[in-house]
Parts: structure tokens; C-alpha cells; sequence
């Protein structure tokens, strides 16, 4: 009869445990998106900033420009530019926990000045990129 007693206190334990330890993961995992979402936040005022925008102007659709931000204590974020048409560009920024959660969000962002004569390639008087009139951020389709 001892032995059954012990025997269940032990499975009740573990159950126990294995709860407490399932709760755990989950606050971790809860607090690592937020932290990514936070660090997607801090990213989007990178976008405006790209390194050289009259270069970015010119670069193929197919060929994206992308830089990295440390946000700090392990986070970070991944932007990336690409153009999309004469001064208008598609910003991406995916924030990046230190446990691997994952938040991203996509930004419509034009050239601050783009020249009116159709015989000037690109924008080669643009210092940072601006926001689109109207809806310009939205979140990401995969999250």
C-alpha cells in the first residue's frame, strides 16, 4: 500500500511539474514576441534612413538592399528596401527575438524628391524616403 501511495505522489509530481514547466515555456515564448514585435517597432524608423538613397532608386526589383539592427540585449532588426517603381519603395521590417519569435511588418515609403524631367533616371536628389499618403504600414501576410 506504501508502495502505491509513493508511487502516485510521484506521477502527481511529475504531472505537476511538467505543468509548471509547460507554463514557463509559454511565458517565455509570449515574452520573445513581444520583444520581436518591439524590436519590428524600433526598426520601421531605420527604414526612412537607407544608406544611399539615390542608389536604392536605381536598383532592380529582383535585387533587394537589406541591413541590420541591433536593437539591443539579443534583439534585432532586418530591414530590407526594394524598389518598386520611379521613387516608390517597399520597405520590409522583421523584428528578431533572442529565442527566435518573429515579427514583421511591410511599409510603403517614396523618395522625398524625384525629379520631373522624365530624361533623369532614378532620384538622384533624394535624401530619405517618406511615408505614402494613406495606408503606408500594413502588417505581414506570413506574420
Amino acid at each position: 500500500m506504501v508502495v502505491l501511495v509513493l508511487a502516485a505522489l510521484g506521477i502527481l509530481s511529475s504531472l505537476g511539474l511538467m505543468d509548471a514547466l509547460q507554463a514557463w515555456r509559454a511565458s517565455r515564448l509570449a515574452e520573445d514576441e513581444a520583444r520581436a514585435r518591439a524590436a519590428a517597432i524600433a526598426g520601421i524608423a531605420g527604414l526612412f534612413t537607407p544608406a544611399d538613397v539615390p542608389w536604392l532608386c536605381l536598383r532592380p526589383p529582383a535585387a533587394p538592399s537589406r541591413t541590420t539592427l541591433s536593437i539591443g540585449e539579443g534583439d534585432r532588426a532586418e530591414l530590407t528596401w526594394w524598389t518598386v517603381g520611379r521613387g516608390l519603395v517597399r520597405g520590409e521590417v522583421e523584428g528578431l527575438g533572442r529565442r527566435g519569435g518573429r515579427h514583421r511588418r511591410i511599409v510603403l515609403l517614396r523618395a522625398d524628391s524625384i525629379p520631373t524631367d522624365s530624361a533623369l533616371v532614378g532620384c538622384p536628389q533624394a535624401t530619405r524616403l517618406v511615408p505614402v499618403p494613406g495606408v503606408w504600414i500594413l502588417p505581414h501576410p506570413d506574420g
